[in-house]
């Protein structure tokens, strides 16, 4: 987790400071209480959650095969996580990533890029 304190959640600070911006799809949730981003097949994921809201979010990825992880991302800092297939022939593997859920939602932004 990397403090960068409450202006850095800002959409476009984050998009253009930190955000992937490309891939086969993108995506940029500015200020969401919740969110999600998932893709079969990848060759790649990266992704960045940005924590505005004063309760903190709660930051999950799976992937096949078994791999979870689950940190939480406190106020004014910002968590990214990345994957890529490889070597060569590439495993493509189903990847999921979420931010909070529709029972628990606080303002962040979840921004990233996948391959398939």
């Amino acid at each position: 987790m990397t403090w960068c304190g409450n202006l850095c959640c800002d959409g476009n600070w984050v998009y253009h400071n930190i955000c992937s911006h490309h891939g086969d799809m993108t995506w940029h949730n500015v200020d969401y209480g919740y969110s999600y981003a998932y893709g079969y097949d990848l060759s790649r994921y990266d992704t960045v959650v940005c924590q505005s809201g004063p309760w903190g979010s709660f930051f999950e990825m799976r992937m096949e095969g078994g791999y979870y992880g689950a940190w939480a991302v406190a106020q004014g800092t910002y968590r990214q996580w990345w994957w890529l297939a490889g070597p060569w022939p590439w495993p493509e593997l189903d990847v999921f990533g979420n931010v909070n859920s529709s029972s628990y939602q606080s303002a962040h932004t979840f921004c990233g890029g996948m391959d398939f």
